[in-house]
């Protein structure tokens, strides 16, 4: 039978991101109301992101058209929502605080309602800035992880002797499925297939979702360009990882071919950086990535990715960060 999941991906990955970092089910599987009424705005919000980003202009998103309206009236919407699903966790928090600083593992909102009962007043975040933390971790999750999983599902099923490779190595090292998974360790018994790894390199190293924008501290030079302090500097994601100077030369950068990451590994800065560096690195890359190995392995266990429209052409977008236009495909059980 043809199954047809592909509408549910980011109901999926928002259920399951919330309930690791915040202990919450928004239930978007089960078509709960309100949580369908965010991701509609969130979907209005994402779409007009991307462009702002390359036209940063905000006196013209002020202007009084349709369109603006319609961005602010779901942001307003969106701001809301977090702010009475925050209020609704502090005091969930302080009825459960003894019980919560005995965990051994605690959720990340846990941790940040901890921290921000720091004595030293300057440690802590205010109302507005646990607002946008709790709503930039929101969009993570719901925009570039489901982005992620659309072009995994995509590369696959445009390369099936990649898909039948990996399906394989999977079976090989959990024959007895998810048993043999959790008893293995999980998420961290899947990060020790190689392949699966290199699979989800080649896919960032291609179509990378974000843009990463950073704010110039003082006036520079790189390369005869000039950069005044306080412009917007965005990484070229793409061109780092088809710059044949940084792959030791390789001349088929332009092929999906995950092989490649087990015959050159390129310096941290030089192979894409899909989650960014440093100390504004996403704080979200791990869970990310266990999350992005649990799915690829629950789809290709027990079905044949393909195309739904064979002769679609692979077409990038922008919304928030990078995502594709179509490209829908469909599950067969196998």
């Amino acid at each position: 039978n043809e199954l047809n999941t592909f509408d549910m991906i980011t109901k999926v990955v928002i259920d399951a991101f919330h309930c690791l970092v915040y202990d919450w089910d928004p239930e978007t599987l089960k078509f709960n109301p309100e949580s369908s009424d965010l991701i509609e705005n969130c979907e209005i919000v994402s779409e007009v992101t991307g462009e702002r980003c390359l036209m940063p202009y905000p006196f013209l998103w002020k202007l009084p058209t349709k369109k603006n309206k319609r961005v602010e009236k779901a942001r307003t919407m969106i701001r809301s929502f977090i702010e009475k699903f925050l209020i609704e966790q502090k005091e969930k928090f302080q009825n459960q605080r003894e019980e919560v600083l005995q965990l051994k593992k605690k959720t990340l909102l846990q941790e940040m309602l901890i921290a921000n009962e720091s004595e030293d007043e300057s440690k802590r975040l205010t109302h507005d800035e646990m607002i946008d933390q709790v709503g930039i971790l929101f969009f993570g999750s719901y925009d570039n992880t489901s982005n992620v999983i659309s072009f995994c599902l995509n590369f696959l099923a445009r390369n099936m002797s990649v898909q039948d490779h990996l399906r394989s190595l999977l079976m090989e090292s959990f024959p007895n499925g998810e048993a043999d998974l959790i008893e293995s360790g999980g998420a961290e018994a899947l990060g020790k297939i190689s392949y699966l790894s290199h699979f989800l390199h080649e896919v960032d190293r291609l179509c990378p979702v974000t843009y990463i924008p950073r704010d110039c501290i003082k006036d520079t030079e790189i390369n005869g360009y000039p950069i005044k302090k306080g412009e917007c500097v965005i990484i070229d994601n793409i061109g780092i990882g088809q710059r044949e100077d940084f792959w030791n030369n390789m001349k088929d950068l332009e092929i999906f071919r995950p092989e490649r990451w087990a015959e050159y590994k390129p310096a941290a800065l030089e192979g894409g950086i899909p989650f960014g560096f440093g100390g504004r690195m996403c704080p979200g890359k791990r869970i990310a990535t266990y999350e992005l190995k649990a799915f690829l392995y629950a789809a290709l266990r027990k079905h044949r990715i393909v195309l739904r429209n064979p002769d679609e052409e692979f077409v990038l977008t922008s919304k928030l960060g990078m995502c594709l236009k179509g490209g829908d495909v469909d599950f067969i059980r196998i």
